[in-house]
């Protein structure tokens, strides 16, 4: 009965969305955050998938090659020790250097026992992973002494985009001290360039940083352009303000116009008769001198 609930899930797979998830995901087109660097997989898969589910996403991890940290927390119907072991054949190819596996209760201490046992072979520089398997154990303090080793091996270039996404982990990435400028508003992209280009370290980094985060990024070819998530979302809350400011001007009684255009002409006939009438009760005068009187009209 468990081995049928856990092969279940074949109408996510089979949804539109998550095919073209997963093809965007191949090809590294998905437009994720930090310029396609940073996976949040809640984002895009519901917390209850399942296990065929999880598959399919971390099969096609194995040829995304722009994903530099990933975010697999909280997916308790959908992580088994299996999956552990096809997660550690997708950090193997050391392109992944941030990790959030946490909040998976299906897993077992020995899953962890092997998935700790191949971390060594990995890239992986900062993890999170929930610590109720490894009470009375040391494998979280082996775990960590092995993403401490990664770490200072430096293997995989580590963009600033990323750098500045990754929280949550046993140990959060800290921006170069030359890029620490880079979380102030105020400082213009171009003394950013220049700054950088006096201290004459990152200069690169820099430049990747400063076009990731624009609204929108190169495809795998150059005519292909991506928009990114930033993008996205800029337009669906501008897109949102429209609607509420619409929604609040249609709310309003329709014959406000109408009245207040009858009040104005109202007002201005008023304004208009009693001009008239003092006008007519005062003698006119000429541009010789003479007075001259004014019929009273009925």
């Amino acid at each position: 009965m468990r081995a049928k609930r856990r092969e279940s899930g074949s109408n996510v797979l089979e949804s539109p969305a998550f095919v073209d998830f997963i093809a965007r995901l191949r090809d590294n087109t998905l437009a994720c955050d930090a310029g396609g660097k940073v996976l949040r997989l809640k984002r895009y898969v519901p917390s209850t998938a399942k296990p065929v589910v999880i598959d399919a996403v971390l099969e096609a991890l194995k040829e995304n090659t722009k994903i530099e940290a990933l975010y697999l927390q909280n997916f308790e119907d959908g992580v088994y020790d299996e999956q552990l072991m096809l997660l550690l054949d997708v950090l193997r190819r050391k392109r992944i250097w941030c990790l959030n596996v946490g909040e998976n209760f299906r897993t077992t201490l020995k899953g962890w026992k092997q998935f700790a046992e191949g971390l060594e072979d990995t890239a992986v520089a900062y993890m999170y992973a929930s610590e109720h398997h490894f009470i009375g154990t040391d494998l979280k303090t082996r775990m960590r002494d092995i993403i401490r080793v990664n770490r200072n091996a430096n293997e995989v270039p580590r963009s600033l985009s990323v750098i500045r996404e990754c929280k949550n982990m046993w140990f959060n990435p800290k921006l170069p001290s030359w890029a620490k400028g880079l979380s102030r508003k105020s400082v213009d992209e171009d003394e950013k360039v220049r700054e950088a280009k006096r201290l004459g370290a990152g200069k690169q980094q820099l430049e990747t940083f400063l076009r990731d985060s624009r609204s929108i990024c190169r495809g795998p070819s150059k005519r292909t352009i991506v928009q990114t998530e930033e993008s996205l979302m800029y337009r669906a809350s501008l897109k949102a303000q429209t609607k509420r400011a619409m929604a609040k001007e249609e709310s309003k009684p329709r014959n406000i116009t109408t009245n207040r255009r009858k009040r104005r002409q109202r007002g201005d006939a008023n304004h208009s008769r009693a001009q008239e009438e003092l006008v007519l009760s005062k003698p006119t005068i000429s541009s010789s001198g003479r007075k001259i009187r004014r019929i009273q009209r009925d």
